[in-house]
């Protein structure tokens, strides 16, 4: 590269603004350098990742010092160079005659994309939005480190208000009322509250609800500390307890077995907007499962109990469906971070869709069974020889 050349690199590479990577290789060496913008604890730096076909290392470079490092591989012989940019690419290649040639064109798709982050900085809930909040539920140590027992629990969180955030009106008006039944030590139901209060700024007010009164008191004391009077906990039964207003969002996260079904149930009862369950156990099909043509599957206890939650879980979907919700179902983190990473999301349309009841009673003929769910939400049904009968 003539000087020139090597001077466009250079600036395209270290445009603080601008930059989000770049890749130098050699095909004859086998040497390579890739290199990204990321934060670390906020702070803008470059990770670089060093390989010679063999094996590679990585190091983070803080960003006062990466010009001098671009330097240092721009007089290295790389024959392809490769910078990506918002503002547009660089590419370069120097042929086996030596001829440099050179192109700039708009910017990748990689490149166009928002600068990246670290792990960390991904996440929604972080030391720089969430700091106090983390420390008061023993996420994060004196120094800012996510505790190594509650790694899992950090991530669960965060994968779960990625999936409510869009369930949410953008400029919801008044005061979003949310219940979550059966919230036990509230992790979740603390982070919800969090997120929609203080990062998204909007008016919520959150009751928790559970008959552990240990618990309640325990949840209170917390909500106390933190300077939060919007969100309270109710020793209650969940089949007897009455909101003082309608919950836009009635959410049941690892409620025991049956637990599950009643947090469901009262929610399409209140006319919930978001009706959110991430199921627990559940046992209620295990023993009703008798199909000859499954015995394959029900002589051994964990394919059973294994079918078993599948089968609990789509009548549930199946009957939110005949209530007039639109639900999916999907998986809110990893199963490394925890087994019980299944959420039911059901959003009111108060329509039903014209395959719901024949997919309804198809299901529950060939199983044979009876599920809870059709009993609670029987009363509710939009199809009308369903509503207040046997489905």
């Amino acid at each position: 590269m003539n000087a020139q050349e090597r001077d466009d690199l250079w600036k395209a590479a270290t445009d603080e603004a601008h930059f989000r990577g770049l890749t130098f290789s050699n095909a004859k060496s086998g040497e390579r350098v890739s290199a990204r913008a990321i934060f670390l604890r906020g702070v803008p730096c470059v990770s670089v990742i060093t390989g010679d076909g063999r094996k590679e290392t990585t190091r983070n470079v803080m960003w006062p010092e990466w010009p001098a490092q671009v330097a240092v591989l721009l007089d290295q012989e790389f024959q392809f160079f490769h910078v990506r940019g918002t503002n547009g690419d660089w590419h370069v290649r120097v042929t086996r005659k030596g001829r440099v040639l050179v192109s700039h064109g708009k910017p990748s798709a990689v490149s166009a994309a928002p600068l990246a982050h670290d792990r960390e900085k991904a996440q929604l809930l972080t030391l720089e939005n969430s700091e106090a909040f983390l420390r008061c539920l023993d996420v994060v140590d004196e120094k800012g480190a996510t505790r190594p027992s509650m790694q899992a629990k950090y991530r669960q969180i965060n994968g779960f208000l990625r999936l409510i955030e869009p369930l949410f009106p953008d400029c919801p008006k008044g005061t979003l009322q949310i219940v979550d039944g059966g919230c036990g030590s509230a992790h979740l139901t603390f982070a919800v509250f969090h997120f929609l209060r203080h990062i998204k700024g909007w008016n919520v007010q959150m009751t928790g609800v559970d008959q552990q009164a240990d618990l309640m008191r325990k949840n209170q004391v917390l909500a106390e500390r933190l300077g939060w009077p919007d969100i309270n906990f109710v020793t209650a039964d969940l089949r007897e307890f009455q909101p003082g207003a309608h919950p836009y969002l009635a959410m049941g996260l690892h409620a025991c077995d049956l637990a599950s079904d009643v947090m469901m149930s009262r929610g399409v009862e209140w006319k919930s907007e978001v009706i959110l369950s991430a199921p627990c156990c559940q046992h209620e099909l295990h023993h009703q499962l008798d199909v000859p043509v499954l015995r394959a599957i029900t002589r051994h206890g964990i394919l059973r109990e294994r079918l078993a939650d599948v089968l609990t879980d789509a009548f549930r979907a199946a009957m939110l469906r005949l209530c007039g919700y639109r639900v999916g179902v999907v998986e809110f983190t990893t199963t490394e971070y925890t087994a019980k990473n299944l959420l039911i999301r059901a959003e009111r349309t108060q329509a039903v869709s014209d395959d719901a009841e024949k997919e309804y009673r198809a299901l529950k003929e060939f199983m044979g069974v009876t599920p809870e769910i059709e009993r609670l939400l029987a009363p509710y049904c939009l199809v009308k020889d369903m509503a207040g009968g046997e489905v």
